[in-house]
């Protein structure tokens, strides 16, 4: 039987942040580019919030974007595009060739719509 006090660190880190508009999650999310390249989903648009955080390496963040701009008729093409993106992620994944040390959902809620 497994006992509390031999657990070690695990090396995922799953967050989820919380508040208005304007109020950084973004930034908050992409400062763990410390750790490693980061990609960013962006589904809201507001990935350029990370112009004025002089104190995050951009270089290090990569972002796609996915408009909601007529979504009621383009659902299918942005879905069929991030199933895509995601499906690259699960190889890199399974082979041990992880780009990215973190993944954000940006937003969850404009994903979700």
């Amino acid at each position: 039987m497994p006992n509390a006090s031999t657990l070690t660190p695990d090396s995922r880190f799953i967050a989820l942040f919380v508040g208005k508009s304007g109020s950084g999650k973004t930034p908050a999310a992409c400062s763990w580019v410390h750790e490693g390249r980061v990609k960013d989903w962006d589904f809201d648009g507001r990935i350029r919030g990370l112009m004025g955080c002089p104190w995050i390496d951009r270089s290090k963040v990569d972002y796609e974007y996915y408009p909601v701009v007529n979504l009621s008729t383009n659902i299918d093409l942005t879905f069929n595009r991030l199933n895509r993106d995601l499906e690259v992620v699960q190889i890199e994944s399974k082979s041990g060739q992880h780009k990215y040390k973190t993944h954000v959902i940006d937003s969850l809620t404009a994903e979700a719509f």
